[in-house]
């Protein structure tokens, strides 16, 4: 495994791009991609997967990123996330939480990690995301990016 300051940060947007504001996840790791400094490695997936483990094990963080149907009154959240020994729902309904747990049963290491979840208003079959959804994921991309440079402040030697 690499040395911590040297592991990147992972950034994992979920979602479906067909499915309107199920695509906030991917569109606002996409945002991400476009400014993110040095050692921020973005993937974008239709769903979370088992494969992800490996790569979350070497990394110095995680964050994933997701929209969400429930909650809408409330804004773009970022919360720590922590590890879901059950490992119950890896797959479309799999969390972040169930990966980190499967990271560190396989691999040794489970990253701290972040969940940020994105209100969506509608999920019925379209590529085209309705003005809520692509707001959230703007302030989404906006919030992880900060957090990057939270991170990146913290403990680094880089400039």
């Amino acid at each position: 495994m690499q040395s911590n300051s040297a592991a990147p940060i992972l950034v994992i947007g979920c979602g479906n791009a067909i499915r309107e504001d199920d695509a906030a996840g991917i569109c606002a790791v996409e945002a991400v991609e476009a400014q993110a400094p040095a050692g921020v490695l973005c993937l974008t997936r239709h769903q979370l997967s088992p494969e992800l483990a490996e790569p979350i094990s070497q990394a110095r963080a995680v964050v994933f990123v997701d929209a969400r149907a429930d909650r809408l009154d409330q804004p773009v959240l970022v919360e720590p996330l922590q590890t879901d020994p059950s490992g119950a729902g890896l797959g479309h309904f799999g969390s972040g939480g169930s990966l980190l747990a499967l990271a560190e049963a396989l691999y040794g290491h489970a990253p701290p990690a972040w969940l940020v979840t994105i209100p969506g208003a509608s999920f019925g079959f379209s590529t085209e995301m309705t003005d809520a959804g692509h707001a959230g994921a703007m302030e989404a991309a906006k919030r992880i990016l900060g957090l990057l440079a939270e991170m990146a402040g913290v403990g680094s030697t880089e400039a």
